[in-house]
């Protein structure tokens, strides 16, 4: 269970450093890069791990 929650912590993390990036108008690419990255890491991650506890 503790990977479950790791892994959302670091979802919610990673949110609000998306969001922080947000507040700032040059930093657009590094947004588009971060959303990218977030999906590439969290997903698999995420659903390997709903998937090893359900």
């Amino acid at each position: 269970m503790s990977a479950l929650l790791d892994c959302l912590q670091s979802i919610l993390s990673q949110g609000k450093s998306v969001k922080l990036a947000a507040l700032q108008p040059q930093s657009q690419t590094l947004l588009k890069i971060s959303r990218v990255h977030f999906r590439i890491d969290f997903y698999p991650t995420l659903s390997e791990a709903l998937g090893a506890h359900s």
